[in-house]
């Protein structure tokens, strides 16, 4: 990303001196390859940094993104392998009719179709046309819930996951 994440701290009051300061507080006055490699290695050793914005350990923020994204692919992934172990066994039965004919062209048009382009369709005809599912969110509007559990096993929750899931999988 271009730019200096130390702009968010610096004034144009502030002495050369005190930017310097930040830039070596943050590790940013050593080379590119330098920072980079260290990154990594603390990568590896589940030091994920301060965030630059909120000022606070970045890791606890990455895996609260990472359990909503793993509660998305997972069930996407293991439908995804489901619908194509179950159509390439029933176009390979089919093999020389014309349904095998209408179940690749189909399967042709959905791989290259873009994720984010089916799931605009999806979110414009069953969202938007017939309002069968939300629009947005993980939930519904000022509904809270006591524990993690809760909330993934309730049927809100998953009737806001249905829709992102299918255009995925």
């Amino acid at each position: 990303m271009p730019g200096d994440p130390t702009m968010l701290f610096i004034s144009p009051e502030m002495s050369v001196d005190a930017i310097e300061r930040i830039r070596h507080s943050f590790g940013l006055d050593k080379p590119l390859y330098v920072q980079y490699f260290k990154y990594i290695a603390n990568i590896f050793l589940g030091n994920f940094g301060i965030s630059y914005y909120f000022m606070e350990p970045a890791a606890p923020m990455v895996f609260e993104a990472l359990k909503n994204t793993l509660i998305l692919t997972i069930p996407a992934m293991c439908l995804s392998y489901l619908f194509g172990v179950v159509g390439g066994t029933l176009l390979a039965w089919w093999r020389g009719k014309k349904r095998e004919l209408w179940g690749m062209a189909f399967a042709l048009i959905l791989r290259s179709a873009p994720a984010f382009w089916i799931g605009l369709i999806f979110l414009y005809v069953f969202a938007f046309h017939f309002e069968w599912f939300p629009g947005g969110s993980i939930t519904d509007t000022g509904v809270a819930y006591e524990g993690f559990w809760e909330m993934v096993l309730s049927w809100d929750f998953a009737h806001h996951l249905i829709l992102p899931v299918l255009s995925m999988t």
